[in-house]
């Protein structure tokens, strides 16, 4: 019974107002007008790390759910057998379909429910405005939903984040676990659990970005090395003077352009961190893909049937049965579930299949009463027709199964006075039985016959042939017609009143019986090579059409490869650039590095040269004479020590390089050998599907030709049935007939005895 205004007004309940506020569940704040910077009630929008917000794990998600969400989810009513009978107009059901709340429509709604369920790993759906108090009462119906964020478990109880749409504010409420459906991610273990391959994938992007954000951050990173010792507080306080004096050079410089002294050596240290981190991520990437089942080109659209297949039945089934199960529990009491009341899911099967294949589905479907022509005109996009037929599960190329007008084509439709082959008239039903009356006429009809065989065996013992009334009336009747003869053959022999006949020779004929003969069977061998022929041009069609599916596909199935080819070999080259990139940045670090070192070496050098010059002039020359040897040993160490750091820092430079091209080498033959790997993969695929469609398209044809072999030879059966049937019919009459000439009892007289064949007895 419907309630009144009145008292929908009583007994209506929300989850926000219908709380004590001296309950200890009463936990939100009474501030109004509370602004969010997000969209309303969406979990995901509100939690996400900005760092994962940018990753691989966040654009796989959103795959997922986007395609979870495409899966219809209604309140259904089923029968006996489990098997859908209609939609069930209800507050949940609109809520899933139509409006779930004021910010959300049910597609949004149920997009927000499996985002939120891949990101937080367990959600509720909390029922916000109802007729009744679910706590109460459980026969209540759902104004609106929102999703909500558990954030504390409890033995009956759940407390959960929710959006408050009067306030503006989310708001954390304790609520039953009975009047909330729970859902719970079933790849939790692996995208949600604490050390997950997800989980770990995102910190391992975290950890880049970081990397990434200090790598560019814009500080020089020096070290100024200053002509005197920074030991005491003294020479620690110039150095600071100093250290500011080049930052505010270079921050009051257009340019960015200090100057230093002589003495002052600058060392730079901002270099490229090397690490393992890319390899690490790809190596995650990998295995988050073979673990939840998503592939590469399920991302860009390129996935073939098989994969779409694996990735519909593997990954969205599981997500969408949890919320449809766990609604199911949760909203529809006992007593709905006896009256036979469910949540179920539909996806549309046709959804994914190409133009091409669509009309040879329909055929199929529609051809099997298993779909009716208006669905298959909604499933491609097209409006229903307003023919009655359409809404009807029957074959049109066959018969009508609804009792309905028959559906005829021109050649098949009689017109106005014609007969049915059986003799029935428009008016009459082919398929009607036998009276009792007819039988009777029918019976009357032999016994007329067994009056004319008697009146022909006396004709034949007798010496001449003489014909009464009646035996002109036979033999008259029976001359042979053709068009006459086909209406008897479709009244009393079809029906099976006929004497089958197993003479198929025209011995016993004169001329004129050969001649028709001859003319029974041209006829016959025409009807029969029309329809053989006819059925011979079906069958090399529908190989045709079997034949040109194939190679359609097999070339869709070629071009998909070459196309995942391309992205791998674009990919590789992506990959072995980047490498090329990092080893010549890494070794035009060490260049830039091995010129700092070689300058400071050089002022150095230059150093102790300019002290020894000056040491030498202050010599007279005796002085000099007395220290000659030991400044030649001064100048062949320092000789010594050039030669020395040369070495040293081009064998540096050399074996830095040397592992930096090697290190190259080894990504770039790694990139080629996974290049060809996948290569050889997808062709070993592409060569596999072509094999079975080609099996296929041939198990097809044989079995179009056997079948059409099969229908040859019964079509030649029946009509070598019919044409031996139509002979003997013509041997039966006197006409056709040879005579022989016998001796009479004198031995010199001759008489003509007429020789008539019926069956296999020679009368």
């Amino acid at each position: 019974m419907e309630l009144s205004f009145a008292n929908r007004l009583k007994h209506a309940w929300n989850v926000f107002k219908s709380r004590d506020p001296t309950d200890e569940r009463r936990m939100r704040d009474w501030s109004y007008g509370g602004l969010d910077g997000y969209r309303p009630g969406y979990i995901s929008g509100a939690y996400y790390n900005a760092l994962s917000d940018k990753s691989i794990v966040t654009v796989l998600k959103n795959r997922i759910a986007v395609d979870a969400a495409q899966v219809v989810i209604q309140h259904v009513r089923l029968d006996e057998n489990d098997r859908y009978v209609e939609t069930i107009d209800s507050g949940l059901n609109r809520c899933l379909n139509l409006e779930a709340n004021i910010d959300q429509t049910g597609r949004a709604f149920r997009l927000n429910i499996f985002l939120s369920l891949l990101d937080e790993g367990a959600i509720a759906l909390v029922p916000i405005d109802t007729t009744f108090d679910p706590e109460i009462s459980g026969t209540y119906s759902i104004n609106n939903m929102r999703v909500g964020k558990i954030v504390e478990w409890r033995s009956k109880m759940v407390k959960v984040n929710v959006y408050n749409e009067n306030t503006g504010l989310r708001e954390d409420i304790i609520v039953p676990k009975k009047i909330v459906a729970i859902v719970e991610n079933p790849f939790y273990s692996i995208m949600n659990e604490p050390n997950s391959t997800f989980q770990r994938l995102t910190h391992k992007l975290a950890l880049l970005d970081a990397v990434d954000e200090q790598s560019s951050s814009g500080k020089l990173d020096l070290i100024i090395q200053l002509p005197y010792v920074v030991k005491t507080e003294q020479k620690r306080q110039q150095a600071e003077i100093r250290r500011n004096e080049i930052e505010r050079q270079l921050s009051g410089s257009k340019y960015g352009i200090a100057y230093t002294d002589g003495t002052e050596r600058i060392q730079q240290l901002n270099r490229p961190l090397e690490n393992n981190l890319l390899g690490q991520i790809q190596y995650l990437t990998d295995l988050a893909y073979s673990q939840v089942g998503v592939t590469p080109e399920i991302l860009n659209g390129t996935a073939d049937e098989k994969t779409m297949l694996n990735y519909n039945n593997r990954v969205i089934e599981p997500l969408v049965a949890a919320v449809a199960d766990s609604m199911k529990r949760t909203f529809l009491t006992k007593t709905a579930i006896s009256q036979k009341q469910s949540i179920e899911y539909f996806r549309d099967p046709l959804a994914l299949v190409p133009m091409d294949q669509i009309a040879e589905i329909a055929d199929k479907l529609t051809r099997n009463e298993i779909v009716t022509s208006n669905e298959i005109r909604q499933a491609i996009g097209m409006k229903p027709s307003d023919d009655p037929n359409a809404d009807t599960l029957r074959n049109k190329n066959l018969y009508d199964t609804t009792g309905g007008p028959m559906v005829q084509t021109e050649e098949e439709a009689p017109e106005d006075g014609t007969e049915y082959e059986d003799g029935a008239s428009d008016d009459e039903t082919q398929e009607e039985p036998m009276t009792e009356e007819e039988y009777l006429d029918l019976v009357k009809q032999f016994d007329d016959v067994d009056k004319q065989l008697d009146t022909l065996e006396k004709a034949v013992n007798s010496d001449s042939v003489s014909h009464s009334d009646d035996d002109e009336d036979f033999f008259h009747a029976s001359d042979y017609d053709p068009e006459r003869r086909h209406w008897y053959y479709i009244n009393f022999e079809k029906k099976g009143l006929h004497k089958d006949y197993e003479r198929s020779s025209t011995k016993g004929l004169n001329e004129e019986g050969r001649a028709a003969a001859r003319y029974a069977r041209e006829q016959y061998n025409s009807e029969r090579n029309a329809k053989i022929n006819a059925h011979k041009t079906q069958m090399d069609s529908n190989i045709e059409s079997s034949k040109d599916s194939t190679s359609q596909r097999v070339e869709a199935s070629k071009e998909g490869m070459n196309a995942a080819i391309e992205a791998s070999k674009a990919n590789r080259d992506r990959m072995i650039e980047s490498s090329k990139a990092n080893r010549d940045r890494s070794i035009e670090t060490r260049r830039e590095r091995m010129k700092t070192e070689v300058e400071s070496h050089k002022n150095q050098m230059q150093s102790r040269i300019d002290a020894l010059k000056d040491y030498l002039k202050g010599l007279d020359k005796s002085e000099k004479a007395n220290q000659r040897e030991m400044i030649n040993e001064e100048i062949a160490q320092l000789r010594a020590d050039n030669k020395a750091k040369r070495e040293e820092l081009s064998e540096e430079f050399k074996s830095q390089r040397n592992d930096l091209n090697e290190l190259h080498k080894m990504t770039a033959d790694a990139e080629r050998q996974s290049h060809s790997s996948k290569a050889s993969k997808l062709r070993e695929d592409h060569k596999a599907t072509s094999k079975q469609l080609k099996q296929d398209h041939k198990d097809t044809s044989d079995r179009l030709k056997q079948e059409h072999k099969d229908y040859s030879q019964q079509v030649r059966d029946e009509y070598k049935k019919m044409y031996e049937e139509e002979l003997e019919q013509i041997k039966s009459q006197a006409k056709y007939q040879t005579t022989k000439k016998t001796k009479g009892s004198s031995g010199s007289k001759e008489k003509s005895t007429t020789v008539v064949y019926k069956g296999k007895k020679n009368l």
